[in-house]
């Protein structure tokens, strides 16, 4: 089996007849069986990454990527059972894994004390940055992201005099650490980062230490494409208040900077935040919330992604599973599923008396997507279809939790 990164494909693919397949993102049901099967030996621990998963939208949703589930696992593993709460925090600890942790298990380096391994990290992560700013922000006046890149480009960054100090560093990341991999031919000898989302968070970290860092940025709040920058950024800058702020008074019928800000603030740290300042984005949750009540369509859509996306708004889900609108009750139904929160239970369990079928089949499904999640029955069926309108008393509770 020879397996390549979808990106680095079409420019390298097999000659000959050979089957060709895409890994798609996993589901709930491949999550759970993936970290059963990893905890085979420690069932208890493999429950316990489990539900916190379901607790922790954003790590959920990076358990898609197999690549990002397989590092969540270790960490955990190796972490005493402490799960991030925010996507930079894993980030940082996977970079860390790739550049201390797993190397110093290596022969080769086993004799390298602390304080070496700990300076060649950071003389690493420099390095890193300025590679993933470079081939990120590239300069052409067309906002231009570049995925791969030869040696040759990467030591044009430097002085000539400084290319032999970064060349046996550039080799070992290559070699040894495993974040940057061939890519291509042998010819061609171009490379890329293991996983866009490393260029993407080693960019913003890049980008945080720049002055101009809010003027750099501005002008890409536009591109759907950055948003996975702009995003880690939040979570990297020491005060990340202005990013909000300018987000938050960019004019934008769709609302789609309101929607980019709210976002960032699931990626800031709030132990950096004074009371103003959380009140400030907690307002912002809020104002996203009132959009998904009262808009339709796509703005709706996107407004229950976001708020699927976070646990602090479950509160305002649930009081809106009490609404006469069964639009809204119907899609504060999803968005709680989407979720996973089993606060949820007893009062989607109400919603199956709603006098509107299709609540109660909202409701149902719901509580059926939550019961996969937590691998217990909430329902059972009486012998109805999944796919037709169910009477009131069609659903039995198998389970009620306290």
């Amino acid at each position: 089996m020879i397996t390549s990164r979808i990106v680095g494909y079409p420019g390298s693919p097999l000659v000959g007849r050979s089957d060709e397949l895409k890994l798609v993102p996993f589901g709930q049901k491949e999550i759970k069986r993936y970290v059963e099967t990893r905890f085979n030996k420690d069932k208890e621990k493999g429950s316990e990454l489990l539900r916190q998963l379901r607790g922790n939208p954003a790590m959920r949703g990076l358990a898609q990527n197999p690549l990002l589930l397989s590092m969540i696992c270790k960490l955990f593993d190796e972490s005493k059972e402490y799960l991030p709460k925010r996507r930079v925090e894993l980030y940082k600890r996977c970079l860390d894994d790739f550049l201390i942790e797993w190397r110093k298990h290596r022969s080769a380096v086993s004799r390298d004390g602390t304080a070496t391994r700990e300076r060649k990290r950071q003389k690493k992560l420099v390095l890193l940055e300025k590679i993933a700013y470079r081939f990120t922000f590239i300069d052409t006046g067309q906002m231009s992201f570049k995925e791969s890149f030869t040696l040759s480009e990467v030591y044009s960054l430097y002085n000539e005099s400084e290319v032999d100090d970064i060349e046996d560093l550039l080799n070992e990341i290559i070699d040894n650490d495993g974040i940057l991999i061939r890519f291509g031919t042998e010819e061609e000898n171009r490379y890329m980062f293991l996983h866009l989302t490393f260029q993407e968070y080693l960019a913003s970290r890049a980008l945080s230490k720049k002055k101009d860092w809010l003027k750099k940025i501005k002008k890409y709040f536009w591109k759907t494409r950055w948003h996975e920058v702009i995003r880690p950024l939040a979570g990297t800058l020491k005060n990340p208040m202005p990013l909000i702020d300018t987000l938050c008074k960019e004019k934008d019928l769709l609302n789609r900077h309101l929607f980019l800000a709210t976002k960032c603030t699931a990626e800031i740290d709030d132990k950096i935040l004074d009371k103003e300042e959380k009140s400030q984005n907690n307002e912002l949750l809020n104002k996203v919330y009132q959009l998904w009540l009262r808009e339709r369509g796509f703005i709706r859509e996107i407004a229950c992604d976001i708020m699927a996306d976070t646990t602090i708004i479950i509160d305002k889900l649930i009081e809106a599973l009490k609404y006469k609108d069964y639009g809204i009750m119907m899609s504060a139904a999803e968005a709680l599923g989407s979720i996973g929160s089993e606060r949820a239970i007893e009062p989607l369990i109400e919603a199956l008396k709603d006098e509107y079928w299709d609540v109660r089949q909202s409701a149902a499904e719901t509580l059926h997507l939550i019961s996969s999640r937590i691998g217990k029955p909430i329902l059972a069926k009486d012998g109805h279809s999944e796919a037709k309108p169910q009477p009131k008393e069609s659903y039995t509770v198998v389970e009620r939790r306290e």
